[in-house]
């Protein structure tokens, strides 16, 4: 009998309720009978007008990375985190390709350092990010023709591996990385992982403790081993293949994920189509055996459609996350937790639709307590899909949901201080009023995407916080991530509305709690951030800004000052009646000169 049988859909609260009830009763370790089971934390990391899609996840000594693809944009978006805190605002990256970033995958070493593979085009790409945020150029792993899924992990001896099929599946490819992903190089077979007559599928990647790689993939038709999931194992010079599961063309086996925990045990999900009842699959693998434990997870799913995917954690909990069809148009993203050494497997909702998708999922077991950190993908309408971040809670108590307050500064000494007036620079513009220099692309940005009416003047020199060079102005903090944005001489916005607004949300203070929509006609909800945006406010942020510009409102409207504002991730928007009525009477708060001022100096 599978573990799971869905007959119909269940709402959302229901199954929470059966879920956490459940996990009350098999769980071992702390009770988690005063603990909320279930998800504690969800955020939108994309935020973009984007289809944003293909999403992936990875996490290592308490940090947690995630990218994916932007479609229309040809980019790929990252973004990062401290476990238990809400992840940092999206860096997008151009792939300088003019064609689509196709399966980002990312992989983090001991370092912290993020490492990053890519398809676009005809080529295969590499980039990484260290821990303090340096990013490296693009660099060129394998040509040929157009590339599909492609996966990246790292190896305890360092060594960074890439597998991927090309568009007509006929082989599954791999690449490795002695020095850090700035050469790759093939094995004796040339870097060819399996070839075969028919159509060869998502390929999914582990390395062992020992450093040696292993590989799955499914086959689906016509060939040799159609219907088959595949594996693949590295001796040291090239690959040795088997098959998971075979069910010829009889079933259907497909789109599978692996994972190798501590104990050096293999760990393979799939999904399997048996006509129109579709289930969730398992199998183990321990060190120098065979594949064993072949279990059905979950049964009677429909049509299932997307891969699931399989995480672990400190503790070798295992977790699986797939998106389960809830009607003929509608899906959800479930959560399977099996807790190390136990027998069974319990059933968590993440995301209550209306469609979602493509999903990954790590664990941790730190900071007090055990929980699932799952992306994925999620659309409200059909192309403009979003990358969300849900944290659930299986077990202990779970960490501020939202991101902690900003550390303050290390300010250089006064007599050197970036916000002490300069002196006139070459090649820089500077502002006699604030007495500041603008240069390079700092200025290059301000010219070209508002001025002074969007950002106000200069209040600092450039200088290096947290790895990143900023400069503080009037109305905005400017940041340069080199390489991430060309289009915009890779400059990006400080998240300035949302550092000092927190501890006020925090506080509890009623206007930043989530909200309900207001239903009037001249107000738009935003379910990413639960608030409203209406009237003057909407029609600014439609007409002279939006997402990219000002983020989403994280506020509703509320007086300080005897203004009506509205605050908003990036920004804190000011109704003044009367004033600039071109543009609603909307003008921009001085939150840069507001968070500057918290420096010490």
């Amino acid at each position: 009998m599978p573990l799971f049988q869905r007959g119909k859909p269940s709402t959302r609260a229901t199954a929470i309720a059966i879920g956490a009830a459940l996990l009350i009763g098999v769980i071992a370790g702390p009770s988690i009978a005063s603990a909320m089971v279930g998800v504690t934390f969800e955020q939108n990391v994309s935020r973009t007008s984007d289809q944003s899609e293909f999403p992936s996840i990875a996490g290592t000594n308490g940090r947690l990375t995630t990218v994916w693809g932007e479609r229309k944009h040809k980019q790929v978006g990252f973004s990062a985190a401290w476990q238990g805190n809400a992840l940092d605002g999206a860096t997008l990256l151009d792939t300088n390709t003019n064609s689509v970033a196709q399966w980002p995958s990312v992989a983090v070493d001991g370092n912290g350092t993020s490492h990053i593979s890519y398809g676009s085009g005809n080529s295969i790409f590499y980039r990484s990010r260290t821990s303090d945020g340096g990013w490296s150029q693009p660099i060129l792993i394998a040509g040929g023709k157009q590339p599909g899924q492609t996966r990246i992990t790292t190896s305890p001896d360092g060594t960074l591996w890439v597998v991927w099929r090309n568009i007509d599946g006929e082989a599954i490819y791999y690449r490795f990385s002695k020095d850090n992903g700035h050469t790759w190089v093939a094995g004796g077979d040339g870097g060819v992982v399996e070839k075969e007559e028919g159509n060869m599928i998502f390929p999914s990647i582990a390395a062992d403790k020992d450093s040696r790689l292993h590989v799955v993939w499914y086959v689906r038709n016509p060939g040799t081993h159609q219907g088959d999931i595949r594996y693949a194992d590295w001796d040291g010079a090239q690959f040795r293949s088997g098959s998971i599961a075979k069910d010829g063309n009889k079933n259907y086996n497909a789109d599978p994920s692996i994972l190798i925990d501590s104990q050096n045990v293999q760990h393979v999900v799939w999904r399997r189509g048996v006509g129109a009842n579709e289930k969730i699959m398992y199998a183990r693998r321990p060190e120098g055996q065979s594949w064993q434990s072949v279990t059905t997870l979950v049964s009677n799913l429909g049509d299932l459609k997307f891969a699931p995917a399989i995480g672990t954690d400190e503790q070798n909990n295992l977790y699986v996350t797939y998106s389960e069809p809830t009607g003929p148009k509608t899906r959800h993203i479930v959560l399977l937790f099996k807790a190390y050494g136990q027998k069974g497997w319990e059933s968590i909702p993440v995301s209550s639709g209306p469609w979602d998708t493509r999903s990954a999922v790590v664990g941790s077991a730190v900071q007090g307590g055990i929980k699932a950190h799952v992306v994925y993908q999620h659309e409200v309408k059909i192309d403009d899909g979003e990358i969300m971040y849900s944290r659930v809670l299986i077990n202990g108590q779970d960490q501020a949901s939202a991101p902690a307050a900003p550390a303050a500064p290390v300010a250089p000494a006064p007599s050197g201080s970036a916000f002490s007036p300069a002196e006139r620079k070459a090649d820089c513009t500077f502002m006699d009023a604030t007495q500041h220099n603008m240069c390079g692309s700092f200025r290059s940005y301000w010219q070209k995407f508002g001025g002074v009416g969007v950002y106000g003047l200069p209040i600092s020199e450039e200088f290096t916080e947290n790895g990143v060079t900023i400069q503080y102005y009037e109305r905005a903090r400017l940041e340069y991530h080199p390489g991430t944005q060309p289009s915009r001489y890779d400059v990006q916005l400080g998240w300035l509305g949302s550092e000092l607004s927190y501890a006020r949300k925090a506080g509890g203070e009623a206007a930043f709690q989530d909200a309900q929509p207001a239903g009037r006609a001249d107000c738009t909800y935003v379910p990413e951030t639960k608030h409203n945006m209406c009237g003057s406010f909407r029609s600014y942020w439609q007409q002279f800004g939006d997402i990219q510009l000002y983020g989403n409102p994280i506020s509703e409207e509320l007086q300080e000052n005897g203004l009506t504002v509205q605050y908003y991730e990036r920004a804190r928007l000011e109704y003044h009646p009367g004033e600039q009525p071109q543009r609603y009477s909307i003008l921009l708060g001085l939150v840069g000169s507001e968070r500057a001022a918290q420096y010490d100096r």
